[in-house]
């Protein structure tokens, strides 16, 4: 088995799981966008329900990227022969970027900047867990996008 062989197998597996959460993360996204743009208000009252719909969306955000930024960036690389393993994550990026595998490298750093934020569990800063879910729903639209256009991306090279 070659180097590229071994990297699509990789690669398939990566999609599978990034195709799970895109679609976990987006039912969540739809049950919470009634709700949306969210106020501190909302985030104190919130339903059980409404809660779970946060938490599913929040996590699959970050598994999405998560698992995105992980496997299948280093894959797609291999696949096109440029995967340097000494390289930096914003390396990667901005080589992605120059193929045409992903719109924008800042647009990535922006929703993982996201990301991170969300995954700071503080209750009391209710304010700022609203103000960082708004942020992150338009975002989960740009990471549904990114996925479809690397998937085309790599396509071509499997």
């Amino acid at each position: 088995m070659t180097e590229i062989d071994a990297a699509s197998i990789k690669l398939d597996s990566a999609f599978n799981a990034c195709n799970k959460h895109l679609e976990r993360m987006l039912y969540a996204k739809k049950q919470l966008s009634a709700n949306a743009p969210f106020s501190a208000a909302f985030l104190a009252s919130a339903t059980p329900e409404q809660i779970a719909s946060m938490d599913q969306f929040v996590f699959r955000f970050g598994r999405l990227q998560d698992t995105m930024g992980a496997q299948v960036f280093p894959a797609v690389l291999q696949l096109t022969g440029e995967y340097k393993p000494e390289s930096t994550f914003i390396d990667r990026l901005n080589a992605l970027e120059k193929f045409g595998a992903i719109n924008s490298a800042k647009e990535w750093q922006a929703a993982r900047y996201t990301r991170n934020k969300l995954s700071h569990d503080y209750p009391e800063l209710v304010e700022i867990l609203a103000e960082t879910l708004n942020e992150a729903m338009p975002q989960a639209l740009k990471l549904e996008q990114t996925l479809k256009q690397i998937q085309a991306f790599a396509s071509r090279y499997q």
